[in-house]
């Protein structure tokens, strides 16, 4: 499965030659756009589990990047699980205590739709996806509006 849709009706041969992102999809105009109406439309809906995302916020002439990710389990639930990615500016929407220690990803779960592309002179079937997107929640919006 591939992140960025290709939708099922691309004739060309090489589905890298999609003219237009499609790895993210902006939910208030999911019926207006004809590569998510139709997926939607036959039931093609997904979930797609993320340990996290990036969020980008402009500074001036730079990006500060943002990893996003869900509130993490009480201490000592799995000493073996693995640290999070090194990222200087982690923000984690829950309350750690003191003392508390890294137990493990809970996942985040995403909206997605999916689509099946068949290769025009033949070949193997590609399945590709794409995550919707709404509105920042408030705890979001000093960083990105989405």
């Amino acid at each position: 499965m591939r992140w960025g849709l290709v939708p099922a009706w691309f004739r060309d041969s090489d589905p890298k030659a999609l003219q237009f992102s499609t790895s993210n999809c902006r939910s208030e105009s999911i019926l207006q756009k004809k590569s998510y109406k139709e997926p939607l439309l036959q039931g093609r809906r997904c979930v797609v589990l993320v340990d996290g995302f990036y969020e980008w916020r402009r500074q001036e002439k730079d990006k500060q990047p943002f990893f996003i990710y869900f509130p993490q389990s009480p201490p000592g639930l799995d000493p073996a699980a693995p640290k999070p990615p090194s990222c200087p500016h982690l923000l984690d929407q829950g309350e750690e205590g003191e003392g508390s220690e890294w137990t493990g990803w809970k996942l985040l779960t995403v909206a997605g739709l999916f689509d099946r592309w068949s290769p025009p002179g033949g070949g193997e079937d590609l399945y590709s996806y794409t995550v919707l997107t709404v509105e920042a929640s408030p705890s979001l919006q000093g960083i990105h509006d989405r």
